[in-house]
């Protein structure tokens, strides 16, 4: 992780990639996603730093879960 972005991901909300590595479906992903958002907009205010939490922990998902559609 380089970007101060992700040294904000990391700082308030830990190992992201470990944590959706360890979900075991898509749905529980998606769960963690928002558990993950709500971590990051307690301690970050900034709009922009929120849409890349949004979008990076999504890309993790989809990465994982490639092959399902849902």
């Amino acid at each position: 992780m380089g970007s101060v972005s992700e040294q904000i991901i990391k700082k308030y909300c830990g190992s992201v990639e470990d944590r959706v590595a360890a979900c075991c479906d898509k749905q529980v992903a998606k769960y963690l996603k928002q558990s993950i958002y709500s971590e990051i907009q307690q301690k970050c205010k900034s709009e922009p730093v929120l849409a890349f939490v949004k979008q990076y922990v999504e890309n993790l998902i989809q990465v994982k879960f490639q092959t399902s559609k849902n």
